[in-house]
């Protein structure tokens, strides 16, 4: 599976709209390979969404996102993964491993949408 993350100097970007930076990596049995960071190409909500799906990204975990944005990542057949937060690195392994609702990666003032969300995706 390829998951990408939007980078602002190490962490995940705040706002997924606005960052330059794409890290992309495939999680493979809980393991984190062929990590790359790609340069974000157009900055329409468009070009970011179609960017995204270009580089074969099936879920996008991010901060925050504008709703259009969110809509067209999901149109595009990906899936989205908000309110995240930390340094990639750790963000990406608490992912493979199936960590990623720790609090340590939920960002602050977002606990009820969070959880919101994590009820409705784990059904």
């Amino acid at each position: 599976m390829y998951v990408g993350l939007p980078e602002w100097l190490g962490r995940v970007s705040p706002v997924l709209d606005v960052a330059g930076t794409l890290v992309a990596a495939e999680v493979d049995c809980g393991v984190v390979r062929d990590r790359r960071a790609l340069r974000f190409v157009g900055e329409d909500v468009c070009a970011r969404a179609q960017f995204v799906a270009d580089q074969g990204i099936e879920v996008l975990i991010c901060c925050a996102l504008s709703w259009p944005l969110e809509r067209m990542l999901r149109h595009a057949g990906v899936q989205v993964v908000p309110h995240i937060c930390g340094e990639i690195g750790l963000v990406l392994e608490a992912y493979a491993c199936g960590r990623l609702e720790q609090s340590a990666f939920i960002m602050p003032g977002c606990c009820g949408n969070r959880r919101a969300w994590m009820q409705k995706e784990n059904g």
